[in-house]
């Protein structure tokens, strides 16, 4: 088992995705090897010298071996290249589909928000709270009226809110689509030097989309 609960498939990693460019390499060393799993399950090649004995290693854990002769450190060496690329992958997703487990309450407030009678002093509660549960420097929650309009921000949300159009781009497609975003590198400043991560949702009421956080 890897950090963040992200389980590497090697069985699937040997024998299916990654088969070819590993058998390339077994046989353009000219390696006699065996490759086994963690619990010395066998996945590739027949019982092989063993010279050696080498692990296959992701994120410090062992998740598998390569045995046999002097080439098996070749194998070794590239299979845990690949496993840790998929590693890498797999966390990667994990990580966004949990930032999207954490906000996934927001979508229950939209309905408090249009109903309050101090619309703006409940969004901004919900929009502190959701900087505070992404750990973000700064943040706007947008209604659509006639146009997308702000209605709360925390921090420096002008500057960021000059560099993207309320009607479209970002903001204005997450309230067409219904479906929030992530962007890993999203340059803001008047000559989009500074570079921050971020992450929309729409906020829905019923079945209409009413804006974005």
């Amino acid at each position: 088992m890897c950090s963040l609960m992200v389980r590497i498939n090697l069985k699937k990693l040997v024998l299916r995705t990654e088969r070819p460019l590993i058998q390339d390499v077994i046989n353009a060393t000219g390696a006699d090897v065996s490759i086994e799993t963690a619990d010395g399950e066998r996945l590739l090649g027949d019982d092989a010298k063993v010279d050696q004995r080498h692990g296959i290693e992701v994120d410090g854990q062992v998740v598998g071996w390569v045995l046999g002769n002097q080439g098996s450190e070749t194998v070794a060496n590239l299979i845990s290249r690949l496993a840790y690329r998929e590693f890498e992958k797999r966390k990667l997703a994990h990580e966004l589909l949990g930032k999207y487990k954490e906000i996934s309450f927001l979508f229950n407030l939209s309905e408090k928000i249009i109903d309050s009678p101090t619309v703006h002093r409940v969004s901004s509660l919900v929009l502190e709270e959701a900087c505070q549960l992404l750990n973000s420097s700064h943040g706007v929650l947008t209604l659509k009226k006639a146009s997308l309009a702000p209605v709360a921000t925390v921090g420096a949300a002008a500057l960021w809110l000059e560099s993207m159009c309320l009607d479209s781009g970002i903001l204005g497609n997450i309230v067409q689509t219904g479906r929030g975003e992530i962007i890993n590198d999203f340059r803001v400043g008047p000559h989009e030097t500074q570079r921050m991560a971020l992450i929309s949702v729409p906020l829905k009421s019923k079945e209409s989309t009413i804006g974005a956080i």
